[in-house]
Order: structure tokens, then C-alpha cells, then sequence
């Protein structure tokens, strides 16, 4: 059991926020955070790295040469091949995209729903779709790919209940 008071000691023990600059000229773009994860594996033993939102990256590719799913892979590929030379596990956090009026709710959802969704789908080991019904206190939690599934589990789903009040979910 955690004593009251100690949440905060295993907070600064175990987590390593990075708050990104107020300037205007700070671009948070993938090379930044190339640079915040050596910084966060390397100097500060983080093991878990969690980039949420991946949208409030600055995307940079050439435009004219690249489409968003080829600079989407190369991302992938890049943070993938960091993951396995510092050996920590790296989660990011992405929002389905809003191509074409498509409003599909939580049960239609895939990774394919994300811009770029062919690099998401192909390139991740894991994908979790969450999504709470905007109506209800349904929330479903969607594991959409598990790249092994005899170590990671098999796609599959759940659905809780969320009280907004305490914040806490509970199984239906």
C-alpha cells in the first residue's frame, strides 16, 4: 500500500516531465523529440516514454515529395529503431483523423481511423483505441493489434463505466 504523501515521491522517482518552451521559436518537431528521448533514457532512466498528443508534434516532411503516410512510416520506423537502441518502450497517443465527414463511433474505430492509418496499423507492436460515449458513462477500451499475441494478448475488447465525479472506471 501507498502511504498518503509518497505518491509524490514515487511521482518524482519514476516520472521525468518535459515541459516544452514558451517561445515562439521552439519547434517541437520530431528531431526535438528524438533529442528529449535520448535526454529522458539516457540521463534520467526513463524506460517508458509517453508522447500524447502526437498531433502537437510539428510535422516537417517535403511535401511535394512525401505523403503523410510515407513521412507517418518513416516516424515510425526512426522511433522504433531508438526504442530498440535504448531499449525502453515508447507510447504515443494519436486522435482519429476527420477525413471526409466520417463519423464513426468508438465500436467502427481502427487504427486505420488515424491519419496515416496504414503506417499505424502496420508499424506499431500494439494499438488501443479509446473512446467514451459522449451520451453515456460507456467507455470502451479496444485493443485493435498486438503484434505477439502470446506475449502481448490478443485483440479483443472491453467496455467500463466512467463516474465523473471520482474519475474512476469500473466494469459494467
Amino acid at each position: 500500500p501507498i502511504k498518503r504523501g509518497s505518491e509524490i515521491s514515487w511521482l518524482d522517482e519514476h516520472l521525468f516531465f518535459v515541459i516544452p518552451s514558451v517561445s515562439e521559436d521552439d519547434t517541437r518537431d520530431l528531431e526535438w523529440l528524438k533529442q528529449i528521448i535520448w535526454e529522458a533514457s539516457c540521463r534520467h532512466g526513463c524506460r517508458i516514454i509517453v508522447l500524447d498528443p502526437w498531433n502537437e508534434l510539428e510535422h516537417l516532411w517535403d511535401k511535394r515529395g512525401a505523403t503523410v503516410d510515407e513521412y507517418i512510416n518513416a516516424a515510425l520506423r526512426d522511433l522504433k529503431r531508438i526504442m530498440r537502441r535504448y531499449g525502453i518502450t515508447i507510447i504515443i497517443v494519436a486522435h482519429p483523423d476527420k477525413s471526409a465527414g466520417r463519423n464513426e463511433g468508438i465500436d467502427d474505430m481502427t487504427l486505420y481511423s488515424i491519419s496515416g492509418g496504414a503506417a499505424w496499423k502496420n508499424k506499431a507492436d500494439g494499438g488501443i483505441i479509446v473512446g467514451r460515449d459522449e451520451e453515456t458513462t460507456r467507455t470502451i477500451i479496444k485493443v485493435d493489434k498486438r503484434k505477439d499475441w502470446d506475449v502481448m494478448g490478443c485483440p479483443g475488447q472491453a467496455e467500463l463505466d466512467f463516474d465523473p465525479v471520482s474519475g474512476i472506471y469500473s466494469s459494467r
